[in-house]
């Protein structure tokens, strides 16, 4: 069984440059669609096709329908320049895994802790694509995966969890546009950052250099600022606590002015600078065993640089290795790291390996 991946959120572009959704194409090159943009200072696009069965367009009213086969319905909602897509297969799969053609017109894929990048040649990014949600007719919802090699991209599913579907399932996989985002437009954006609760309330944030803050609440068709209680709009950094549905905290690095943390989901902020300096924080990371050992790690750049750690939520923080180089842009903690406590800290001249025993 073949599956397209196709996307489920597009945000609108304006005033330029103009998304083209385009599924005429189809009747000659297979189910799927290209989507590009037309301006100014950019042209670029991305097609996804199926590689095997043809499959023609059903058009009704704003609802694009194709029918690669018996077992498989792709619908689109089109509204403007956004299309809500839905995969839908209607019983188990012969393979879990499955396979499309991806062309991406000079983009460079770049995977990322939250999804791929398609970045152009000045490292902007152009399409995002986070990773795919899978939902049963129970409401169970399962692991997923996409990975993207050369020409071609592949989702997997969890064998036991498509063992144990109660079918129909949906499999919403999402290419985002990113040129300039619905409700932050002409701004730099600096870090991104998903819910880890993403497939249920469609949350995000999004740090920009000069204007604090976004958030969306409805997986990125929309943002509105959440500066309440910042200082400093100029930031380089955002992370969320892997608990973030139940304690709703979020971090934000700021440029000269320290670090922000708000524990009602980006309501309000408050100043966590005990022991910080005041420096600019490039990097942040929270680690996945935040609810019980709530430790979080900041990146610094400039004369009081180098890496703090917090072992209380960010409330205070100690520079730990102080012997080592200043200019720390970004940083990762394992996803064991609550048994081999191990992190890693790139910087300017290269990168660092340590365990917190």
């Amino acid at each position: 069984l073949l599956m397209l991946l196709t996307p489920a959120t597009l945000f609108a572009l304006e005033p330029t440059p103009a998304p083209l959704i385009d599924f005429s194409s189809s009747l000659s090159k297979g189910t799927g669609f290209n989507y590009s943009y037309q301006g100014a200072t950019l042209a670029a696009a991305i097609d996804i096709r199926l590689l095997d069965n043809l499959s023609f367009p059903l058009t009704l009213g704003n609802t694009v329908s194709f029918f690669p086969n018996k077992d498989t319905m792709v619908n689109y909602l089109v509204d403007g320049s956004k299309v809500k897509e839905e995969i839908v297969l209607f019983k188990k799969p012969t393979s879990n895994r499955f396979y499309f053609s991806f062309s991406h017109n000079g983009l460079d894929p770049v995977k990322q802790a939250g999804g791929y990048a398609l970045q152009n040649q000045q490292g902007e990014t152009v399409f995002f694509l986070p990773p795919p949600t899978v939902l049963d007719a129970g409401g169970k919802s399962g692991a997923i995966s996409l990975e993207i090699n050369g020409a071609g991209a592949v989702i997997s599913v969890d064998q036991s969890f498509l063992d144990n579907a109660v079918y129909p399932l949906v499999i919403d996989p999402t290419v985002i546009g990113t040129w300039q985002l619905s409700g932050i437009n002409n701004q730099r954006v600096v870090d991104i950052a998903f819910s880890p609760d993403f497939s249920a309330d469609r949350s995000a944030f999004a740090a920009t250099d000069g204007s604090g803050v976004y958030k969306t609440t409805d997986g990125g068709s929309s943002w509105q600022p959440a500066n309440s209680g910042l200082g400093n709009l100029y930031l380089k950094s955002v992370a969320i606590s892997p608990n973030y549905i139940n304690d709703r905290t979020v971090f934000l690095g700021t440029l000269y002015d320290g670090i922000y943390r708000s524990t009602n989901g980006g309501t309000a902020w408050s100043h966590v600078a005990s022991g910080f300096f005041t420096p600019s924080a490039y990097s942040l990371a929270v680690s996945p065993d935040y609810q019980n050992d709530h430790t979080v790690f900041a990146g610094v750049y400039g004369y009081f640089g180098g890496i703090y750690q917090s072992t209380d939520g960010g409330t205070t923080w100690t520079k730990v290795y102080a012997g080592m180089y200043l200019n720390i842009l970004t940083m990762a903690v394992t996803p064991h790291y609550a048994t081999d406590q191990l992190a890693l800290f790139g910087f300017t001249r290269g990168l660092y390996y340590t365990t917190f025993y």
